[in-house]
């Protein structure tokens, strides 16, 4: 198994009647949809949803000795999927600053803030350009081919570079750059 998303322009949305469907029946509509990509196979639920993923930055870290973690803390857009990875990482850089301040409460959790805020906020913009992506594809896809579009996909975040391309799928990297060789002059090409 594995998560399956659907990506619509709300001009899509409405025209397809979405806006008017039940959960079940947007799967069933879906499934008819992909159902080649889907093999036969039906869609499964997991408490899914249409939603627009809102954008958070809270200012505030904590109240009293209640503190946010997580997605809970900075929910990242679902592309880049790292929300429980993000969660496990406050909770080990807290327990730390609570040992680097004596378990002194107000100098560990502004220490806390001091040690994720640099990973949070690259973390942060990611998803955010990662989600600026999906909400633009509509606009790629007439204006690109597979292999630019799949590079485009692999590099969305501003985290992957040419090379790091190049060493997952050599393939890939070697067909953009025969379509588009102006790449090898970029920097950490």
């Amino acid at each position: 198994m594995s998560t399956f998303l659907i990506e619509v322009t709300d001009e899509t949305w409405k025209r397809t009647g979405f806006d008017r469907m039940s959960n079940d029946e947007a799967m069933r509509h879906c499934e008819k949809v992909f159902a080649r990509e889907l093999g036969g196979h039906p869609i499964l639920s997991n408490n899914s949803y249409w939603r627009n993923f809102p954008v958070i930055w809270n200012g505030r870290w904590h109240f009293d000795n209640v503190v946010l973690m997580g997605d809970a803390l900075r929910p990242a857009h679902f592309s880049i999927g790292s929300g429980t990875r993000m969660a496990m990482l406050d909770a080990v850089a807290l327990c730390n600053a609570f040992r680097e301040t004596d378990d002194d409460v107000p100098a560990a959790l502004a220490r806390f803030r001091e040690l994720r805020m640099p990973v949070m906020k690259k973390i942060w913009d990611a998803a955010n350009r990662s989600m600026r992506w999906y909400e633009e594809m509509d606009k790629l896809v007439p204006t690109q081919n597979a292999i630019e579009f799949a590079y485009d996909y692999m590099t969305r975040t501003g985290r992957i570079s040419h090379a790091k391309v190049r060493e997952i799928d050599p393939r890939l990297a070697a067909a953009y750059e025969s379509q588009h060789p102006e790449v090898l002059d970029a920097p950490g090409a």
